[in-house]
């Protein structure tokens, strides 16, 4: 994996109580919930970014966590993040978590788009959002789960009064959920269909069998993965598709090595869930026909 720049930000972990310390189920699920919040943001956000949370030594105070935020530039082959990336992806999480408070589980009866957020109009009021934000509250699964479970945790602990991020560096506030807001975390999501399920392959080696040379946005591709044919492939990845467009060029048996997101759906007479459709959310490397040794994961090839 290529890395082509990294920054530390470091940051406060806060657990608000009477106590100076924390039961340790709390501790551990509540923080594998909110990392897998924070890094599927990271991801929908800017996929070719990847965010190491480490944590340091407690503090006296309050239970705190002194965690590390890395922001890694990593194997995306096109784009890379602003100097602000950290705070935009909290400012995101908040706006996330105010249209869950506000829409309390319904749709909106109206939204309204500009360049700069998003307007949600629900029973005679009304928020604005950072665009990122609604997208990801309509569309993402994982992160809903992530809220829920997150929310599910804290609420189960009676000594949390609540949880706060700060910067420790510029002692900026990046989010704060009162005890009161925890319930809003676990709120159901009208928009997002309950017999769905998202899966991600963090490295699917995809052999071309019939590409898109003259890319739309969300180009449909064809490719053999895991020694069988997926048809209609979805490609989110517009950098990738505008290298294309601009004279990258394939052949059949050429492969892509990819981050790539597996929707399933389930089927009630089976009672399974069914791969529904891929989508190809970044493309990390290119292999050329020749260097290929399998059909199926990279895991081993990368």
């Amino acid at each position: 994996m290529e890395v082509q720049g990294q920054r530390t930000v470091p940051m406060n972990f806060v657990y608000h109580g009477d106590s100076h310390s924390i039961d340790v189920n709390t501790l551990i699920s509540s923080q594998m919930h909110f990392v897998k919040l924070i890094n599927e943001v990271s991801r929908l956000t800017n996929s070719s970014v990847e965010l190491k949370i480490k944590i340091e030594a407690t503090r006296p105070g309050s239970f705190e966590l002194s965690q590390l935020f890395e922001v890694v530039m990593v194997s995306g082959l096109f784009a890379a993040p602003h100097t602000d990336y950290i705070a935009n992806i909290f400012s995101i999480i908040s706006d996330y978590l105010s249209i869950k408070q506000f829409l309390q589980g319904s749709r909106a009866d109206s939204v309204e788009e500009n360049n700069k957020h998003i307007t949600i109009n629900f029973n005679g009021d009304n928020i604005q959002v950072h665009p990122k934000a609604f997208e990801i509250y309509m569309n993402s699964y994982a992160i809903q789960e992530s809220a829920v479970n997150l929310g599910k945790t804290l609420l189960g602990d009676q000594e949390v009064d609540g949880i706060e991020l700060i910067n420790d560096s510029t002692n900026s506030q990046y989010l704060n959920i009162p005890r009161e807001r925890f319930l809003d975390l676990g709120e159901s999501n009208a928009y997002l269909e309950q017999d769905i399920r998202e899966e991600i392959d963090q490295k699917a080696l995809l052999v071309i069998t019939k590409p898109e040379l003259n890319p739309k946005k969300s180009s449909s591709w064809n490719f053999i993965y895991k020694g069988r044919p997926i048809k209609r492939v979805i490609i989110r990845d517009n950098e990738f598709l505008k290298s294309v467009a601009a004279g990258l060029r394939f052949g059949n048996g050429d492969a892509l090595i990819v981050e790539l997101k597996i929707v399933l759906k389930y089927d009630p007479v089976y009672d399974v869930f069914v791969e529904s459709r891929f989508e190809v959310l970044l493309v990390k490397d290119i292999r050329y026909r020749g260097q290929q040794t399998d059909f199926g994961s990279a895991e081993e090839q990368v």
